[in-house]
């Protein structure tokens, strides 16, 4: 629409001016800039809404209004307000409306007469977002028109849209908008040459410098173009870049302004030149841009041209130099010539802001007794600088970090002015836990601030007051610095109250340079474009630099990480503000990706208030649905059509024993079902429902949920959908409520049949007619950054197994969305579980996505002992239990409880066993620090489970020596099967700081007498509790949570160290019979009996194998025969 015009007037440069070389600004050029308004936008409303869309719960209808100012007598009625922002927004994009400028923006409006207007009811012409600026506002008058008139300049950063609505008085009033007008001013521009640097040698060699081993020498020589005969002769010439260099900062070139350069040379008539030897025009850095190249003529001269952005990130110079061919060859340059363009009678173009080079950090030790620049990221903690604790050789000093309640909680350290973007770094910290025994403590980096930042996890581990000082290291890579907005920082991802010491803090660059993304290869989403969508996760910073292109390469969907979870969405005074999100749907639409919204209720990331009082007592039913809905109503319409597809509900389910088709018992212990019921699902979806068909908008409905690659969990997502959407169907003339379900897809290398489970899985969830989104796809392997190649192959076998099901189901599946752009910054970033590495280059995965049948032919399945269970050991010792760690317990090795069955990775811990002759022994050191055992399911509470199989028969039901035991913190226990309590003992000690739990237990070994070697089958667990529903679930080994009923999940316990079993030394002594003799036939037997045992249930296994596969030749038989 602009009719902006352009008159390009070139400014010849005398002779008179090249006699000497200077760096000026050339005289400006006289010409005026006149200013007239320019039309950028008028709606009159003549054929329909045009681009004006519903805010908020408004309707708009276009109607027949005659009123003055309407001159067409065509309007939009905008009815159905309940709240101020009920109303019409125009967004930027779709008024031309372009960021940077200025534009004067005039509303005409009426009120009907009958309407009655409550006193200070007005018209408001307002920014939605950001400061919400006000630009215009004007009383409602029943019967009367209005104008509103505003000027407004475009922050696209923070805004997207320009909305019509009112002031709170004015809430309810009905309005006609008939006509708006958009304008700005037009500016005939004039753009002109201006010189910049002229060199000619007539003084020597100028700021001209030897490039390489090149030699310069002014000499005299005549040539066309080289007006004053004086040159700088190039020699001695060996390579490519051996030639003459131009420093910017030497000739005034500024970051981010464009110059033209040209430069006149000369080749001696006597010089051989090589076939194809050329000069160049180049940039010596960075990608190594080629400006201009011409061949080398002996005998004749040449002219180079060549245009150049100035990147004073990468660059410093020009260079005149040659190519491989012409390496030898020497030369003369007699002038160089730099312009540059600018506008408007000689004002220059603004020149994009360049960042100035990184400073060199310094280790921060805090001897200078300083904080260093740590500063608090909550508002609780309390850092000092103590001589309580120091890590530096010859130190006294450290900083300690105390009173967290949130997890997020710690010291954190701006560190922008640090980084050279797109360059890697090495970040460590020294840490040492105070408080609790055992916590997981992490380094962290946040880049950007507020709802858009992104929080990128580079070491975490689980350490021991015991452990002394440990060091949290790792690298990651800037691609973004958040718009000068970076921070390292240390926190407890699991623990609020944790308190620490920190000491020597690095932060420096590897020295390994920029990276570029790999753009010769295929994009997954052109490999995918008839199967499904490819899309990935993404927070604000994916949208700049290298990160957006490879975004943008591979992928046609995004969905937002977390900045459109139901905590994201209100400022604190609980009113909606949308406008982190809309800046990030704006970008994703701009770059022409759709976005799928998650989510709308959830039991985590959601503001508490709105289904429980202060006190945490549930909302009345009625209160609560009320504030569900009204927050389901408000995010869809704020969003409307911009996004395809909403997860309503995630993560209701929880699976609580074995009768799936009853899913209410398995509803997760949420705030929501505490507050509204079991009912809760099925409203929040009808709610969604009404939305989406009332306003027409082309959005599908989703239920995401985790771990529904196992047949428990998927059975009951199965029968719920299957039972609400039957019901909404009986209503509404077969109209499904529930249009798909999200497959979380988090997997690990580590578990067994992953792909045939995911199979029968999506085989289940099709015959519910709806589609399905893999929601989060991401495959762990390998530990703290670290990946083997075996792992790699390994990784990428899965991910080919995984593809090509879905291109076998492909007309089921909608899209499929990897959780994270690269390793680097995946929420599991230390197991490396993407298709992108930290430096943004393919994995062994990517080869995988794109030909999994061909992966899969090429290579063999990885053995399965490659991916075994976790191993331990158990040393021999006999503790006292009373809650206290004996040091007997020294001697025995820890078993890490990291590895989460669910995507909310919360309580952990570590746990260690002994063993005598009759028992095992287990002492697990829990981090928690919130305990709750409201639940009437013991499940649901903070507590342990220890689970044993004495035969390590691997069986895949409960029998004979298997047994689960569970203790809470408060040390009550429970146990399945209930008969194995005999014998059993616990104690438990909670911490004095509140922040975790101590238990010390003693388990009969029954069916086995335990010697040297042995292996057992066996597993911990910690369950963590809040509010009376189990939150998560950290595990030794399983992550399939069915260890309550399938010992073949467990890990691998070798018992070792029972020193009454060692040999006699003299190998002539005869044995004397007795007690030890006896014990020795004994065990002996038993070992047979259990040997004998063992073959009994393989024999078992192998004819229930053989019988299956019996019944699948005869199925197939008769396939074959109806055929």
């Amino acid at each position: 629409m602009s009719r902006k015009l352009k008159k390009v007037i070139s400014l010849l440069i005398v002779a008179i001016l090249v006699s000497q070389p200077f760096m000026v600004a050339a005289a400006t050029d006289t010409t005026s800039s006149n200013a007239e308004k320019e039309t950028v936008f008028h709606e009159t409303f003549e054929n329909g809404n045009g681009v004006v869309k519903a805010a908020g719960g408004a309707n708009l209808e276009v109607v027949s209004k005659a009123f003055d100012g309407n001159e067409n007598g065509k309007a939009v009625y905008i009815s159905n307000r309940a709240n101020n922002w009920d109303g019409a927004d125009i967004d930027f994009s779709d008024a031309g409306m372009e960021d940077g400028k200025t534009y004067t923006i005039t509303v005409k409006g009426y009120v009907d007469q009958g309407v009655t207007v409550p006193e200070n009811g007005q018209a408001f012409l307002q920014i939605p977002s950001g400061s919400y600026p006000l630009l215009a506002n004007v009383n409602f008058v029943a019967g009367k028109e209005f104008t509103l008139t505003g000027e407004y300049k475009v922050n696209k950063s923070t805004d997207s849209a320009v909305r019509i609505q009112s002031s709170n008085e004015g809430a309810t009033v009905p309005f006609f908008v008939g006509d708006i007008l958009i304008t700005t001013e037009e500016t005939v521009e004039t753009v002109t040459d201006q010189l910049v640097y002229h060199e000619t040698f007539e003084n020597g060699k100028g700021v001209a410098k030897e490039a390489g081993g090149a030699k310069l020498e002014a000499v005299s020589n005549e040539f066309a173009g080289n007006e004053n005969g004086k040159a700088v002769y190039v020699s001695n010439r060996v390579n490519n870049w051996d030639g003459a260099d131009i420093n910017f900062s030497d000739v005034g070139m500024e970051a981010g302004n464009t110059y033209t350069i040209t430069v006149k040379g000369y080749v001696d008539g006597g010089v051989t030149v090589p076939a194809n030897g050329q000069v160049y025009l180049q940039i010596p850095s960075g990608s190594y841009p080629l400006l201009a190249n011409v061949d080398f003529v002996a005998g004749e001269a040449f002219t180079l041209t060549g245009e150049y952005k100035v990147n004073a990130s990468t660059d410093t110079a020009v260079r005149i130099q040659s190519n491989d061919d012409g390496a030898k060859v020497p030369f003369y340059i007699g002038d160089i010539l730099i312009t540059k363009q600018v506008t408007s009678g000689g004002s220059e173009p603004e020149p994009e802001d360049e960042r100035a080079p990184a400073k060199e950090f310094t280790k921060i030790d805090f001897e200078d007794q300083t904080t260093g620049g740590f500063e608090q990221r909550g508002t609780t903690e309390v850092l000092t600088v103590t001589d309580e604790a120091n890590h530096t050789d010859g130190g006294s000093y450290a900083l300690k970090v105390e009173n967290r309640t949130q997890n997020w909680n710690g010291p954190s350290l701006r560190v922008e002015e640090y980084i050279d973007l797109g360059h890697e770094y090495h970040v460590s910290a020294m840490v040492k836990l105070i408080s609790p025994s055992s916590s997981q403590l992490q380094l962290s980096t946040q880049v950007g601030n507020g709802n858009n930042a992104s929080y990128n996890n580079i070491q975490g581990k689980t350490i021991s007051t015991d452990d002394g000082w440990v060091k949290l290291e790792g690298t990651f890579r800037y691609s973004s610095v958040g718009g000068e907005y970076v921070t390292i920082y240390v926190e407890s991802s699991n623990n609020a109250t944790a308190s620490f010491y920190i000491d020597d803090v690095t932060f420096t660059p590897t020295g390994t340079g920029t990276v570029d993304i790999q753009k010769d290869l295929k994009p997954i989403k052109d490999v995918y474009a008839d199967y499904f969508m490819i899309g990935n996760a993404v927070s604000y910073s994916e949208f700049e630099g290298l990160r957006y292109d490879l975004l943008k390469m591979h992928h046609n969907l995004v969905t937002a990480e977390n900045a459109m979870k139901p905590g994201y969405a209100y400022n604190d005074n609980r009113e909606f503000d949308f406008s982190a999100q809309d800046g990030l749907v704006k970008a994703a639409r701009d770059s022409g990706l759709d976005v799928h919204g998650h989510v709308l209720v959830w039991h985590q990331q959601s503001p508490e208030w709105l289904y429980q009082n202060a006190d945490g007592t549930p909302l009345s039913r009625e209160a609560a649905i009320e504030n569900m809905n009204n927050h389901i109503e408000a995010t869809i319409l704020n969003f409307g059509d911009d996004i395809i597809s909403w997860d309503v509900v995630n993560e209701a389910i929880v699976v609580n024993g074995s009768n799936y088709e009853n899913w209410r018992q398995h509803l997760r212990q949420s705030g929501w079902l505490r507050a509204i019921g079991d009912d809760y699902v099925e409203l929040a979806f009808r709610k969604a429902k009404e939305v989406v068909n009332k306003h027409n908008l082309d959005i599908k409905l989703y239920y995401n949920d985790y771990n529904d690659h196992f047949e428990n969990k998927s059975s009951i997502m199965y029968y719920m959908i299957k039972e609400i959407n039957e019901k909404y169907a009986k209503e509404n003339d077969g109209e499904l409520l529930i249009d798909g379900v999200g497959m979380q897809a988090h997997y690990h290398l580590h578990e067994r049949n992953t792909a045939e489970r995911v199979e029968q899985s999506l085989k289940r969830f099709i015959e519910l007619g709806v589609e399905v989104g893999v929601t989060e796809l991401d495959i762990t392997a390998g530990a703290d950054g670290v990946l083997t190649e075996a792992e790699e192959k390994a990784q990428a076998y899965l991910y080919a197994q995984l593809f090509k099901i879905y291109k076998e189901h492909a007309e089921h599946i909608s899209r499929v969305t990897f959780w994270g752009l690269n390793d680097a910054t995946s929420w599991r970033a230390d197991r490396n579980p993407l298709v992108f590495d930290r430096n943004l280059q393919a994995k062994e995965a990517y080869y995988a996505i794109i030909d999994p049948e061909g992966y899969i032919a090429k290579y063999e399945a990885p053995p399965e002992d490659e991916n075994p269970s976790r191993q331990g050991k158990a040393v021999f010792g006999t503790p006292v239990i009373d809650g206290t760690i004996d040091d007997v317990w020294n001697n025995a090795p820890r078993l890490p409880i990291n590895r989460y069955q669910a995507a909310w990775e919360g309580a952990t811990g570590e746990g260690r066993v002994l063993w005598d002759h009759e028992n095992l022994y287990v002492l697990i050191q829990v981090s928690d620090s919130e305990l709750d055992k409201s639940s009437t399911a013991a499940h649901e509470q903070d507590s342990i489970e220890v689970f044993i199989d004495q035969l390590n028969t691997k069986a895949t039901s409960y029998g004979v020596g298997h047994g689960q035991y569970r203790v809470n913190f408060a040390n009550e226990t429970s146990f399945n099967p209930g008969e194995i309590g005999a014998g059993f003992e616990s104690a438990t000690q909670v911490h004095p700081s509140g922040n975790g739990y101590t238990v010390e237990l003693k388990i009969p070994l029954t069916e086995v007498t335990p010697e040297n070697d042995m292996i057992i089958g066996f597993d911990l667990q910690i369950n963590d509790a809040r509010n009376g529903a189990r939150q998560s679930v950290a595990t030794w080994n399983d992550t399939s949570g069915a260890g309550w009923n399938d010992p073949s999940v467990f890990g691998l316990l070798t018992l070792a160290g029972d020193v009454t079993e060692e040999p006699v030394d003299d190998e002539d002594q005869a044995p004397v019979p007795g007690d030890k003799e006896l014990k020795k036939e004994e065990k002996q037997a038993e070992k047979e009996e259990r040997k004998a045992l063992k073959e009994e249930e393989k024999a078992t296994k192998q004819a229930e194998k053989e019988e299956k596969k019996a019944s699948k030749e005869d199925k197939k038989s008769d396939k074959e025969g109806k055929k």
